[in-house]
């Protein structure tokens, strides 16, 4: 956008803390939002993040304090705070022509007549909406209004878009659309960005870095590809993306990995523990069905492998997803592509799980019952 551009700034939390009545929805809340990074805020219903995500903007109290670049929010109004929000039913006012409700904020903020059209062009051609200015808002598709929250938005240069489940109206396929949308607009403005959503496939493909929030507390925040591979709690493990797990015992240790027994099955490696184990320590593995590799039973020579009968298949498109009986009638999940598939394997085939040691995730059992109280 050309003129007077969005200046991003970075947003930092200390120990921001919000309750309803007896009920801790954030509890001291300290983390920094680098400007121009896109977040997302994922986690459970009521674990906080549209509570913490409302702070920002001015409308939940709270103790601790948000700072938007150097700039304390505290008793700053929300509607002196720089900030775009779009809402999850978009809040579109429907006997309005799409120009006038991109342009409603700039008429609060008391913006010239004659600077307003420009502007409003200028972000309804950022959304690819550019003739849809004469358009009423009830005439316009799930998508379309989509767009024009967006733009309404951007419109007033903000210092931080705020997105409260931005896509969570639209179908499959155009939340698929709007998801690259917004990663290229917000690429195009520079504007820090923080979002919230229940969809983990949005966050992973959309956020800079996410932040994992369980009972007011963020777990963990970093690259979705590091929380996804490398959860720091079992509780983010479970959450994020399919997992199989099984207990077992550590049988030996050293730096580099673990060698763990599950009892009446077999072996697995783990190079993947947040936290020491030790030899003799039960233990709670993770394995990705995206991680296991299946061959025909015999075939293969390793010791760390578990051995499991194929019970169905279903073709998915991008992979198949294979069930499996463990020996000891429990099931796992594995998702295997067609090119890894081998030929001689189908339902009622014995197989072995082959897992790498670094897609095996271990904690300690008495981690795992920590940390999910």
């Amino acid at each position: 956008m050309s003129e007077r551009p969005i200046s991003p700034q970075a947003v930092r939390f200390d120990r921001v803390t919000a309750r309803y009545r007896e009920v801790t929805a954030l509890a001291e809340i300290s983390f920094t939002v680098p400007a121009g990074e896109i977040l997302a805020l994922l986690g459970p219903s009521g674990c906080g993040k549209s509570t913490l995500l409302r702070a920002i903007a001015g409308f939940v109290p709270h103790s601790g304090d948000i700072y938007v670049g150097d700039r304390s929010t505290a008793g700053v109004p929300s509607h002196r705070r720089n900030i775009g929000m779009v809402f999850q039913d978009y809040a579109l006012f429907p006997h309005m022509t799409v120009a006038d409700n991109v342009g409603f904020g700039l008429k609060m903020r008391r913006v010239p007549r004659s600077a307003i059209g420009t502007l409003v062009s200028e972000a309804l051609g950022l959304v690819g909406l550019a003739d849809f200015e004469s358009r009423m808002a009830r005439q316009l598709s799930g998508g379309q209004q989509q767009r024009v929250a967006l733009a309404r938005a951007l419109v007033i240069k903000p210092a931080i878009l705020l997105l409260d489940e931005p896509l969570s109206a639209l179908d499959k396929k155009l939340r698929e659309e709007m998801r690259f949308e917004l990663k290229r607009i917000q690429r195009l403005t520079g504007v820090t960005t923080i979002f919230v959503t229940h969809d983990q496939d949005e966050a992973l493909g959309l956020a800079d870095r996410l932040a994992l929030m369980r009972r007011g507390t963020v777990l963990q925040i970093g690259r979705p590809e590091d929380v996804y591979r490398r959860p720091a709690t079992p509780f983010v493990a479970e959450f994020l993306g399919a997992v199989n797990s099984r207990k077992a015992i550590c049988r030996s240790a050293d730096a580099a990995s673990s060698l763990l027994e599950v009892p009446g099955l077999g072996f697995l490696r783990a190079a993947t523990s947040p936290a020491p184990i030790q030899v003799g320590d039960e233990a709670r593995l993770f394995v990705r069905p995206e991680r296991i590799a299946l061959v025909r039973h015999g075939t293969h020579d390793t010791q760390c492998a578990l051995s499991a009968t194929v019970t169905a298949q279903i073709y998915l498109g991008r992979h198949k997803e294979v069930t499996l009986r463990l020996a000891d009638g429990t099931n796992w999940t594995a998702n295997i592509s067609d090119e890894a598939t081998d030929t001689g394997i189908g339902v009622g085939s014995e197989v072995t799980v082959v897992v790498e040691p670094r897609d095996v995730l271990a904690f300690a059992e008495r981690d795992f019952e920590r940390t999910l109280q």
